[in-house]
């Protein structure tokens, strides 16, 4: 695929526009982009596959130009002759002809994306605040009148979480998106290269191009529910591990809250490996295996980040006082860890935060090592899992608020004698991501249909020899099951933990798997049940039940447990309707009640854009949200409830 670059960055448009230099002239490198792809890409087809099937491309692209160059509306001539072309080619042919457009739109895409980078690093440079970026939202509220320590506070309770799930239509191999990157990295790379560089850039390009023209773009079969964490994986690891701090650092620097009093803004969610109602080949022992192995992989990471700042904090206590904070630490760390404590004596001791470093690596890498066990023993937590292990120099962490009670003792002593620097730059990155990813990475939730749970809150009641006077309860009305089951949850009695006859229901697994999850990533990896399909208040008393029975929720408030929230998802229209009367049934029920009260009086709504939208079309459904989301608000403020909506809309 050759021509000009004009012809390239029109690509995109249906018409040809009016001459515009500015923007020719801000675009220039995009078009210099596309052309170089297109020529690479030319070149590898003629070199691969000969001329018939290079000429067969470019005579299709030249039809196709001048289809979409016609001002008015496009000739019946040149439609035909497109068609005619295409339908003369034997079967093989056209197969190498789409493959071909395939390839050069997944590069053009990859262009645009190298350029929208570009775009946004000259505006900064030219000290401009993008438009919807966190400084131009903070701009316009002080030009609204809304003073700084207003907007301070303010910021201080905002909370994101982006939810990743494995989306349907994405069928993009993760080795295809892969290459993709690294197509976008070498474009930035070669606008910073010396003369002498191109040509090693350019045959890099030229190597991963030959590899997409002669590769499988799309896969021939479902990928299993651990291939599809492990794309949320390879994200995490090239773009969020590093995104996350920066868009929290700026996010400080706008709003003027202080690292050492900010939360976290942004948590991340997700349904890899958790969804059973999207994938009914999600088990809890899958569940299970993706929250280790999501686990494993940001231990890993905040290990190789707490290594790398070895190099890096070289203050010597000849120079600068450490904080009696950071020394008190120090002194826990040599009695509680003597293996390590040994070694360090042999190394210079004015170095104090290089060993409080090396202190903390090795209970990192203790901690990893008692989660490699966990895969092969019965342990609830880590420190019974240590006993699988052969004994680790360090100490397993308990939890990541552990950790950054460390990190938060080197940045605090650092700030005392002046190096802000190395507290900023260093450490609070750090800091920021074992706040945002803690130990676990990312908040896995469980969904199902809400009849999924009936049924086996119907297999629990069954197994304890609980039933409805007069039937069954699932021969039950909507309404007659939600006043059972809140008498049920009202009972002192009702026997946690208690095994199910005969029938081990996997919903009910659900629960005593979040529950184990829990006990060993914190109740943070695990935190919300979703129930698709909601309809009744019955539908979220039901897993209510389950959770309590798999020993989350004790909504009787005398033991300690885990903790689960339960949140419905409204998705068609009439379940919208119906969203702000089945709240208001909820929050009547004492028992449901206590079990907000231990979320702090917050309560959970999923509202769904796809169903909707198909049930009423677009401009119906988003008046619809708006105005269910408005009755589902006034119900919450009438009962003291504070509300929180998941807007499960994709494209974040």
């Amino acid at each position: 695929m050759v021509g000009s670059p004009e012809e390239h960055a029109q690509a995109s448009t249906p018409t040809a526009p009016r001459p515009n230099h500015d923007r020719a002239r801000v675009d220039a490198p995009l078009a210099a982009d596309v052309r170089l792809l297109s020529s690479l890409l030319g070149n590898t087809i003629r070199t691969v596959d000969g001329e018939e099937v290079f000429n067969a491309v470019e005579e299709l692209r030249g039809l196709a130009q001048r289809r979409r160059g016609v001002r008015q509306e496009p000739e019946p001539q040149l439609t035909a002759e497109i068609v005619s072309l295409v339908k003369s080619w034997p079967l093989w042919l056209a197969a190498e002809v789409g493959n071909a457009f395939l390839t050069y739109f997944l590069l053009t895409n990859t262009a645009e994306e190298t350029h929208r980078i570009r775009r946004r690093r000259v505006r900064s440079s030219d000290s401009q605040i993008a438009p919807r970026s966190i400084p131009a939202v903070v701009e316009q509220l002080l030009a609204g009148g809304i003073d700084e320590d207003t907007i301070r506070a303010q910021a201080s309770g905002i909370h994101l979480q982006p939810v990743f799930t494995a989306h349907p239509t994405e069928s993009q191999r993760l080795t295809m998106l892969t290459t993709l990157q690294d197509v976008h990295r070498l474009l930035l790379e070669r606008e910073r290269a010396i003369p002498s560089e191109l040509d090693e850039i350019d045959s890099a390009l030229r190597t991963h191009i030959e590899g997409l023209w002669q590769a499988d773009h799309l896969r021939y079969r479902r990928p299993t529910v651990l291939e599809e964490s492990r794309l949320l994986l390879r994200t995490f690891e090239t773009t969020l591990w590093d995104a996350v701090p920066a868009v929290t650092s700026r996010f400080r620097s706008a709003t003027g809250a202080r690292p050492e009093d900010s939360p976290a803004p942004i948590v991340l969610g997700s349904w890899m490996g958790g969804d059973a109602d999207g994938n009914p080949n999600v088990t809890p022992d899958l569940t299970w295996q993706t929250a280790l192995t999501m686990r494993a992989q940001v231990l890993r990471l905040h290990l190789q980040a707490v290594r790398d700042m070895d190099g890096l904090l070289l203050h010597s206590v000849r120079r600068v006082a450490t904080s009696a904070s950071l020394e008190e630490s120090l002194q826990r760390d040599a009695r509680r860890m003597p293996r390590v404590t040994e070694r360090l004596e042999r190394r210079n001791a004015a170095e104090r935060y290089r060993h409080k470093i090396r202190y903390m690596a090795a209970r990192l890498q203790a901690t990893l090592e008692a989660d490699y066990a966990l895969l092969d023993t019965r342990a609830v937590n880590i420190h019974d899992a240590r006993l699988a292990t052969t004994e680790p120099d360090g100490l397993p962490y308990d939890s990541a608020d552990d950790f950054v009670e460390d990190l938060e003792a080197i940045a605090g002593s650092l700030r005392l004698h002046g190096a802000t620097a190395g507290a900023e730059t260093v450490v609070q990155p750090l800091i920021d991501r074992a706040r945002a990813f803690g130990f676990h990475l990312a908040a896995l939730d469980i969904r199902d249909h809400a009849n999924r749970f009936h049924e086996a809150a119907d297999a629990v009641l069954q197994g304890l020899d609980i039933q409805p006077p007069g039937g069954s309860y699932l021969e039950l009305s909507r309404d007659q099951q939600e006043a059972f089951l809140a008498g049920e949850l009202d009972r002192d009695y009702f026997p946690v933990g208690h095994a199910m006859s005969t029938h081990d229901d996997d919903t009910l697994r659900r629960f005593r798997t979040a529950r184990r999850i829990q006990r060993i990533c914190g109740e943070e990896a695990m935190q919300t049940c979703i129930v698709s399909m909601s309809e009744h208040a019955a539908d979220v008393l039901a897993p209510v039940l389950l959770a309590r029975q798999a020993g989350l929720n004790d909504i009787n408030l005398r033991a300690p447990g885990g903790r689960i929230r339960i949140a419905p998802l409204f998705e068609r229209v009439a379940d919208l309707d119906r969203a702000p009367s089945v709240l208001r049934s909820l929050f009547r029920h004492g028992a449901y009640r206590r079990h907000l009260k231990a979320h702090n009086d917050r309560q959970e709504v999923m509202v769904g854009y796809s169903d909707s939208a198909k049930d009423a079309g677009v401009l119906p459904s988003l008046w619809g949200l708006y105005r269910a989301q408005d009755l589902m608000h006034e119900v919450a403020r009438e009962a003291g409830i504070d509300l929180m909506f998941f807007h499960g809309r994709g494209g974040t």
